[in-house]
């Protein structure tokens, strides 16, 4: 068995990924960890680096990204015999899965962190047959926010969201849905459709009151 692997997307955030895999590798193996790294180019790298992971038994994947890479790594182990743990450095604009599981959003403190951080089951959501551990909404507004791109993120951070959720007011539509909740179907009239995991939306942390991580339960 191995031990961690640390996959780093310096695509996220923060343009220093490859830094902070290195200060991760060395606070690591500070504390009797032995560590390697993969540096990713695109989704595709996640996948085969996380199989790779399990494949080969980590016991760890270090994972340097945003929400989007996160909940793309925890697909990607979804179907595998084996999973290692994943312990989380948040480098992308909202980093709600890491807010939800209060993990320092400080680079620095989260790095440090590392060799103290303990196991913990959470609770996550399947639509499409992909894993999503943050959330997953429908409606004019999240298609705009979708479409938000690299360049605003960078230099907005997570006012970029805000600002298109906004100019989407003027274009807000209803749309009809059918839900299944509990084995009983509804339908619902909706300009907005939102499923969370925890407490935490687009950096919210107590958007679902007394919603946690672990209680079983998707919040809509």
């Amino acid at each position: 068995m191995k031990d961690v692997m640390i996959i780093a997307n310096p695509s996220s955030g923060q343009k220093q990924a490859e830094v902070y895999a290195q200060q991760a590798k060395e606070i690591l193996e500070a504390n009797g960890r032995f560590a390697t790294i993969n540096i990713t180019e695109s989704g595709d790298d996640v996948v085969k680096f996380a199989q790779e992971a399990a494949r080969e038994t980590y016991n760890t994947i270090v994972i340097l990204g945003g929400d989007g890479t996160v909940s793309l790594l925890a697909s990607s182990l979804k179907d595998e015999d084996y999973r290692p743990e994943i312990a989380i450095l948040p480098t992308g604009t909202v980093n709600n899965v890491a807010r939800a599981l209060n993990i320092e959003i400080n680079l620095d403190k989260a790095i440090k962190d590392l060799p103290n951080l303990t196991p913990q089951s959470i609770d996550a959501g399947l639509v499409n047959d992909q894993v999503f551990l943050s959330l997953v909404s429908t409606g004019t507004i999240p298609e705009s926010v979708f479409e938000v791109n690299k360049e605003e993120k960078e230099r907005l951070g997570p006012v970029a969201y805000l600002v298109e959720g906004i100019q989407a007011l003027n274009e807000q539509k209803s749309y009809r849905f059918s839900l299944n909740i509990d084995n009983k179907v509804d339908e619902f009239e909706l300009d907005l459709l939102l499923i969370g995991v925890s407490s935490s939306v687009v950096g919210l942390t107590n958007f679902f009151k007394d919603a946690s991580y672990n209680d079983g339960k998707l919040h809509i």
